[in-house]
C-alpha cells in the first residue's frame, strides 16, 4: 500500500518554472527600440524579474518618458503574450519534476507577482495548469508576496509546506508565513537573495529529491 500523500508546495513562476528571459528580454528591448529609447542590457532587464508591476513601471520611467510608461507597459505586455507560445521555455526538467512531485504531495500551487493574463497564458501554453490546485497572481489590493502566500496557505491546509522561488521576496514570504523556503538557484537570484533558504536547488531536476527529503514527502513512492 502506498502511504498517504502529505504536504503543500507553492512555486514562484518567473525564474523558477518559466525561463522569463525567453519572452521578457526580447519584448522589452524591441519595444524600447521601436520607441527610440536606449535599449537596456540583458542583466538590467533580468534584475526586474519578480517585481510587482508598479516597481517595473518605475524602472521603465527612468529609461524612457514617464508620460509614456502606461503605453510602453501595454506594448511590452502585448509583445510578451505574443512570444509566450512561440519562444517561451520552461527550465529543463520542470514538467518531469512537477509530475514526480505531484505523485508525492497533496497540494501544489503557483504564487506569482505577474498579472492574471500573463500567469494563465504561461501555464496554458506550457501545459502546466493540471499540476496545480490553486494559482495566485498579483491583484490590485495585494501589498506583498507574503500577503499573497498567506492567502494561499489559508485556502490550502495541507502541511508541511514550502515556498520555492528564486528571489529574496520568495524567501521572505516563506519566513513570514512560517513555512520552509527553497531557493531556485538556477533562476534570476542576485547575490544574497537566497540567504536564509532552508535548501538550494542548483537545477530544476534537483527539486523532487530535495523537496521530498526536506518535507518528508513519501506519498506516491513505490
Amino acid at each position: 500500500m502506498r502511504p498517504a500523500k502529505t504536504g503543500l508546495l507553492i512555486f514562484d513562476l518567473d525564474g523558477t518554472l518559466f525561463e522569463t528571459v525567453t519572452v521578457s528580454v526580447p519584448a522589452i528591448q524591441s519595444v524600447l527600440r521601436d520607441y527610440g529609447f536606449p535599449v537596456p542590457s540583458h542583466r538590467e532587464i533580468t534584475d526586474t524579474f519578480g517585481q510587482p508591476l508598479t516597481d517595473f513601471c518605475a524602472w521603465l520611467a527612468h529609461r524612457s518618458d514617464p508620460d509614456l510608461v502606461p503605453e510602453l507597459a501595454d506594448a511590452i505586455g502585448g509583445r510578451e503574450m505574443e512570444l509566450i507560445s512561440t519562444e517561451g521555455k520552461l527550465y529543463p526538467g520542470i514538467p518531469e519534476a512537477l509530475a514526480e512531485l505531484r505523485a508525492r504531495v497533496s497540494r501544489m500551487a503557483v504564487c506569482s507577482n505577474g498579472p492574471e493574463v500573463y500567469v494563465i497564458e504561461v501555464l496554458r501554453a506550457r501545459s502546466l495548469e493540471g499540476f496545480f490546485d490553486e494559482i495566485r497572481w498579483r491583484q490590485i489590493a495585494d501589498t506583498s508576496k507574503s500577503q499573497m502566500l498567506g492567502d494561499l496557505l489559508g485556502r490550502l491546509d495541507a502541511r508541511p509546506a514550502a515556498m520555492i522561488g528564486d528571489r529574496a521576496e520568495d524567501i521572505r514570504a516563506a519566513r513570514a508565513n512560517g513555512i520552509a523556503a527553497v531557493g531556485a538557484a538556477y533562476g534570476y537570484s542576485r547575490p544574497g537573495d537566497l540567504d536564509g533558504a532552508d535548501a538550494l536547488a542548483g537545477a530544476a531536476t534537483d527539486l523532487p529529491k530535495l523537496l521530498s527529503e526536506l518535507l518528508g514527502l513519501n506519498g506516491g513512492a513505490a
